[in-house]
């Protein structure tokens, strides 16, 4: 089945709950968004198992463990590539600052603001810095691009 079906096909389902009523585009916003952590918190998982040597990978290649991050040094392309990808990444945490927003509807904002930091940091941590870990583990810095998803080529390099 081509992508674009399947994009269309959830637009549709989205439009479709978000129309009915705003219950039925919340609660299915929660499940899929669970959906998304079960599959992000697999992919972590799997990936360092497959990294490491833990799970044998397709075809029998052998296990990269991190030759990926030194065999051509730490920045291959310079830090200057590096800074350039910051600038993309800053984009992708905007939002954090909406616990500030938040401190002013909520009831007790000296124990639920720090809190709300903390989870934050966490999740972060979990969610994007052990995913990028796993990708850049397990897909050479010359065969990554933006033709296939790398979770896309992880799971391959599995066997999922």
């Amino acid at each position: 089945i081509d992508v674009w079906i399947w994009c269309l096909v959830f637009a549709a389902l989205m439009f479709i709950l978000n129309a009915i009523t705003t219950k039925a585009f919340a609660e299915s916003e929660f499940w899929f968004s669970g959906i998304k952590i079960l599959i992000i918190l697999l992919f972590i998982i799997l990936g360092g198992a497959a990294m490491f040597g833990l799970i044998d990978l397709k075809g029998g290649e052998q296990a990269p463990f991190l030759t990926h991050f030194y065999e051509d040094g730490l920045f291959p392309n310079g830090i200057k590539a590096m800074l350039i990808t910051m600038i993309t990444v800053n984009f992708a945490f905007q939002g954090t600052e909406l616990i500030g927003v938040a401190a002013g509807e909520s009831e007790d904002p000296e124990k639920t603001i720090p809190r709300s930091i903390k989870q934050t940091v966490w999740r972060t941590l979990v969610f994007f810095v052990l995913s990028i870990i796993v990708i850049a583990g397990m897909i050479p810095w010359k065969q990554a691009g933006v033709v296939e998803s790398p979770f896309v080529a992880v799971f391959e390099q599995i066997g999922i």
